[in-house]
């Protein structure tokens, strides 16, 4: 099963893995990682911030509850209009648009962009991971930064699991993993079987990053001071890593 090029631009699979990605915890994680985001960057209340590749808009709609100056950008129409409305019912205030992000820029618009949950290195063509990085570059204000949350290839390294399987609201869950190309790339394969044997199978792939990698790639776009942390509490990125936390200033 040959893995789906330009995945991230097909609607079906966001629409109806929705359900795995952002399910159960997700939503509360949502309020504990913008929390610590603040604190590590010392973000004050107000502030214009970018969540780019916002989903449906877990952590737009707890920046905004914070008091800042939000836009969540994503390719997914169904997800923002959903943020939107979640956003209307808890009586926020944030901005949502719908466009993809390699395309998306306000010049020397924001003081903080953030790229979370795994959202980076989705593009096939590897030249556009530059090219996002400098969209982002070219709409943060001069002194702005830019949060980017990943997996390292130093953590998944550590532990690699090729295959696992779980049962969550009466379906069965199985999650497969291959590393590709000289350790570029993690193909996914992800099924969801359901109690009447429905199933969705779907195989993708997305780009990994060393520290050095994603230091590189931020300074090529024109990143400075660059600095990479191991969680959103700012540890060290060591072997005891649970992430990769990129931090660049403009």
């Amino acid at each position: 099963m040959k893995y789906t090029e330009n995945w991230y631009k097909d609607e079906y699979f966001w629409n109806n893995y929705a359900q795995l990605m952002f399910a159960g915890q997700s939503w509360e994680n949502a309020y504990f990682e913008i929390d610590k985001i603040i604190k590590l960057l010392d973000i004050p209340e107000g502030a214009t911030i970018l969540d780019s590749c916002c989903g449906p808009g877990r952590h737009t709609i707890e920046l905004a509850r914070k008091g800042m100056n939000v836009v969540g950008v994503d390719l997914n129409k169904q997800y923002i209009e959903a943020a939107k409305q979640t956003t209307e019912d808890l009586e926020l205030k944030a901005e949502f648009v719908h466009n993809d992000v390699l395309k998306f820029k306000r010049e020397n618009y924001f003081d903080l962009a953030v790229n979370l949950f795994t959202s980076f290195g989705y593009f096939e063509d590897e030249k556009e991971d530059l090219i996002y990085l400098k969209q982002l570059y070219k709409s943060l204000k001069p002194g702005g930064s830019l949060l980017i949350d990943t997996i390292g290839k130093e953590l998944l390294m550590k532990d690699f699991k090729e295959d696992e399987w779980f049962e969550e609201d009466g379906k069965v869950i199985c999650l497969e993993y291959e590393i590709a190309d000289d350790f570029r790339r993690l193909i996914n394969r992800w099924m969801i079987i359901d109690e009447k044997g429905h199933k969705l199978d779907y195989k993708f792939s997305h780009r990994l990053f060393s520290s050095f990698e994603i230091k590189t790639l931020l300074a090529e776009a024109g990143f400075d001071q660059i600095k990479v942390y191991g969680n959103l509490d700012g540890d060290k990125y060591d072997n005891n890593a649970s992430r990769l936390i990129a931090v660049a200033k403009k």
